[in-house]
């Protein structure tokens, strides 16, 4: 993506920004501004450019959500997905386990994918319910282990996580390959996106999201759970706060930006037309004939704007050091 488009197209979410911060800075945590906020957004224009088809309010409502649960557009804790012309937030299943963990009352949360030539043993007793799982990773060669490739290690299973409470016992939760795959395959984006690009990952965060359910709650952790099932439905986000009606119909971040900048693009076109054709370009206006007695000098010098009174400029300066600053800041924020 070049600089120029880029820098174009952060000029609707920077004005979305702006028009909203109030009610932004009531959502999101103090370290948040919104400076940083945008730099989050830059960073996902550079890692999905894709992004600039969906509307700005979709994209500027998944970072403020993202940011009100404590989460922040990036690896290992939230990314944009765009879904036709809607911004989705998935939520990473690490970013899962720190929200489930909020609560206090999670000591750990442990997710596993289970393959064909693992060792797997899982019991079900009215006393304890017992699991073991030997990865098959390695191998041993001679004297030595050496790493065995991924494709050894035999096809998808089922996915497993078991959560340790503090002062209680764990609670696990398992799902078959096949049950994995169903909700893929339920999913509005199952055939797209991180479904196809990172699986595994989206089968761990499967699972996650069901054995939360089980889980002392915290409002972030509840929080997201919503936001989960939007993302599998493809239902938008819901919103971070009330937005304006005339937001919510506004098209895709690439075509405001194009529109602002039309009247240069189609300069430019209409100057690469002349370039080829120039038997068509445009005759020039003809200038008016002048008539005795008309008032105005060719050689006349435009008059200059008189210099301020010594009463006048401190007041001038007064106007020019009161001017706001255009820049994004939060009222009374760091």
């Amino acid at each position: 993506m070049s600089q120029q488009i880029q820098k174009r197209a952060e000029q609707p979410i920077m004005d979305m920004l702006k028009k909203y911060k109030v009610q932004i800075e009531g959502v999101i945590p103090n370290h948040m501004t919104p400076d940083r906020m945008m730099r989050l957004v830059v960073g996902a224009f550079n890692q999905t450019p894709k992004l600039l088809g969906c509307a700005p309010l979709s994209l500027v409502n998944a970072v403020v959500t993202a940011a009100s649960l404590g989460l922040e557009i990036r690896p290992r804790s939230a990314y944009l997905v765009p879904y036709g012309s809607q911004c989705q937030l998935l939520i990473d299943y690490r970013g899962k386990i720190d929200l489930a963990m909020r609560s206090g009352k999670v000591g750990s949360i442990n997710t596993q994918i289970v393959h064909a030539h693992d060792q797997f043993d899982l019991v079900f007793t009215d006393k304890e319910t017992s699991l073991t799982h030997r990865p098959l990773v390695c191998k041993k060669s001679g004297h030595a282990m050496e790493p065995i490739p991924e494709k050894e290690r035999g096809e998808v299973i089922l996915v497993y996580s078991v959560a340790k409470l503090k002062g209680g016992d764990p609670v696990l939760e398992y799902m078959t390959f096949d049950q994995i795959e169903g909700i893929r395959n339920r999913a509005r984006a199952g055939k797209d996106g991180p479904w196809v690009t990172d699986w595994e990952q989206m089968a761990r965060k499967t699972v996650i999201h069901r054995i939360c359910n089980y889980l002392p709650m915290s409002p972030e952790l509840a929080a997201s759970q919503d936001v989960d099932d939007a993302y599998e439905t493809g239902r938008p986000l819901p919103p971070a706060f009330e937005f304006d009606a005339a937001d919510l119909n506004q098209g895709p971040i690439i075509e405001q930006s194009e529109e602002k900048a039309g009247q240069v693009a189609e300069a430019k076109a209409k100057a690469a037309a002349v370039k080829q054709n120039p038997k068509k370009a445009p005759a020039p206006s003809p200038e008016l004939s002048r008539e005795p007695g008309d008032d105005v000098d060719e050689e006349e010098e435009p008059e200059s704007d008189p210099q301020p009174t010594q009463q006048e400029q401190p007041q001038r300066q007064a106007n020019i050091s009161t001017r706001p600053d255009p820049r994004l800041v939060f009222p009374g924020r760091s």
